[in-house]
């Protein structure tokens, strides 16, 4: 199968929707500070609200019970349910790993270059997705 995304940002550089193939179109909304408000893909919605600091004080989804706590430092979600998520220095994730109902984890690892732009994932399973930037 072969894969295609694309990306849209506003001027001022943030970015705001991702048309990907095989898993659909992801739109941001953002506040006037490019923090992400609201995000909508296949019908479904998820909303965040900030502090006067920028901490995430509120994340949900509208109409729906969300299931699972989650762990918030300052604006980075560290822990959603069964997921701990750690990030670099620059508050880029680096790693996702989910413990599964066997106690098994699954791990994501996320790679950025020196301008912040996602250069490859590698998936639990250990395939790797390189990004390529023109």
């Amino acid at each position: 199968m072969v894969q295609h995304r694309s990306y849209v940002y506003r001027q001022d550089g943030h970015l705001t929707e991702i048309e990907d193939l095989v898993a659909g179109t992801h739109r941001f909304t953002l506040d006037p500070l490019g923090r992400v408000t609201e995000v909508e893909t296949r019908g479904r919605r998820e909303t965040y609200a900030y502090d006067g600091a920028g901490n995430v004080v509120q994340a949900g989804l509208p109409g729906q019970q969300a299931d699972g706590d989650r762990l918030v430092d300052g604006t980075l979600i560290t822990r959603s349910g069964r997921t701990v998520h750690e990030y670099d220095g620059q508050g880029r994730r680096v790693r996702s790993t989910r413990r599964l109902l066997n106690g098994q984890k699954r791990s994501w690892s996320y790679t950025w270059d020196a301008e912040d732009r996602l250069v490859r994932v590698t998936t639990p399973d250990g395939d790797e997705w390189r990004y390529i930037y023109d």
